[in-house]
């Protein structure tokens, strides 16, 4: 275990050694928080979501220091999840597949190359992990003190990205389904209650700070205003509909010198964006639901398995090359049969996996990505690939530890009783 945590940390280290950090538009957004934004209140109107920008600030907003900051917290989080996943396995070789498993997703270059980008995907993917080892722990040995530790890592992976909250919220959703099936109430119900809580606030916070608007704009310039039908349906619900809007129909929310912002021409529509947008983009998603759950597979490969490698920063070296890449999230034409093959396995050991933490585990993490690659397409038409990506290691992530798990699905040589995940021994 502690090899292959080793293991974990060094790579990445090495991968990003000498890297030159890649700074985008909107890095500034993560490291422009000061003293004053902090103490006055701003941090709750922050343009990005609290937890990378309070990071940063915390150490100065230095470049260098977010990226090993980052290096660092990512390390950890990975061999942890290594450490908790091996230990859970009962045979030597689950014990194995574990290890080469989690080893090689932590230092997969569509995680660990965003160490040294400074946006929130590190620290994202960091609290992927942390969430993933408590949730195990508290599956194999229900106690209040893993309990909290999940509330915790929960809490700080709501509040990374606004996308991650609806991770999280499908994740408490499955808690109250597991709590239906192991008839354990009184644990999981004020556990999945308190990260739903949560994850609602920070939803609540990210409204108030009016960060769905830009990319709500995306999706209504590319959506829905090319299309008559879907147009007449918000113009039902009030939209004021002109010849203005309409020419930018098929643009982004930045078009023309951020037209939909500053146009006097559009104060109307303005009025009604902050008044009534986001209600009747959720009541069309309702009222068209061939929309809400077909339009996304026409970007499956995207959504499934993004191409981020334009995201690199310069000098950054992968461990290993794009054929492991595509061993670990398969594209393309490979995907189909490496999902049957997974079902057909799953199938096959049913009974066997249906009490197995990693298992469990792993299934969350599957319905979690699909709720988060649905929202991730309709939260915004802009920039798709990287807001998919959560979403796609997810459900990788996912599948994998139920590959362990089979891997590890032989019975145990004694006769004693499984120990049920969930119960104290």
């Amino acid at each position: 275990m502690l090899a292959v945590a080793a293991v974990i940390g060094i790579l990445r280290v090495w991968a990003t050694a000498g890297v030159s950090p890649l700074v985008l538009s909107d890095s500034g957004l993560f490291t422009g928080l000061t003293t004053a934004h902090v103490l006055d209140g701003t941090l709750l109107q922050w343009p990005r979501a609290p937890i990378v920008p309070l990071l940063a600030w915390a150490i100065g907003g230095v470049e260098s220091r977010v990226v090993a900051l980052q290096v660092i917290v990512g390390a950890v989080a990975w061999a942890l999840l290594a450490v908790v996943v091996i230990a859970s396995m009962r045979t030597a070789r689950g014990r194995l597949v574990a290890g080469v498993v989690v080893a090689g997703v932590a230092v997969l270059d569509r995680i660990a190359q965003w160490d040294a980008v400074l946006l929130a995907e590190s620290v994202s993917f960091s609290c992927l992990a942390l969430v993933v080892a408590a949730l195990l722990g508290l599956l194999q040995r229900w106690t209040w003190p893993r309990a909290a530790l999940t509330f915790a890592a929960a809490a700080a992976w709501s509040f990374t990205r606004d996308l991650d909250t609806f991770a999280v919220t499908a994740l408490a959703g499955m808690a109250l389904a597991w709590a239906v099936w192991s008839h354990s109430w009184r644990r999981w119900l004020p556990l999945a209650a308190g990260v739903l809580v949560v994850a609602l606030t920070a939803q609540h916070l990210s409204a108030r700070a009016v960060r769905w608007q830009f990319p709500f704009l995306n999706v209504l310039a590319q959506r829905i205003l090319p299309e008559p039908v879907r147009t007449s349906f918000f113009a039902s619900r009030g939209m004021p509909v002109s010849d203005r809007l309409m020419r930018l129909s098929g643009q982004w929310a930045g078009s023309e010198e951020l037209a939909f912002y500053r146009d006097p021409a559009l104060a109307g529509f303005r009025e009604w964006l902050a008044r009534d947008g986001r209600r009747t983009y959720v009541a069309f998603l309702l009222a068209y639901p061939g929309y809400l759950l077909s339009e996304p597979r026409r970007e499956w490969a995207t959504i499934v398995a993004p191409t981020v490698i334009d995201y690199r920063p310069r000098g950054y070296v992968p461990p290993f090359g794009e054929r492991f890449a595509q061993l670990i999230v398969p594209a393309g034409q490979t995907v189909t049969p490496w999902l049957a093959l997974v079902l057909a396995g799953v199938a096959t050991v049913y009974r066997r996996l249906v009490n197995r933490p990693v298992a469990v585990a792993g299934a969350a993490l599957v319905v979690a990505a699909v709720a988060t690659g649905l929202a991730a397409w309709h939260a915004d038409a802009m920039e798709i690939r990287r807001h998919a990506l959560p979403a796609s290691m997810m459900g990788h992530l996912g599948l994998w530890l139920i590959v362990v798990a089979l891997a590890d699905a032989e019975p145990p040589h004694d006769t004693a009783a499984p120990v049920q995940p969930g119960v104290p021994v």
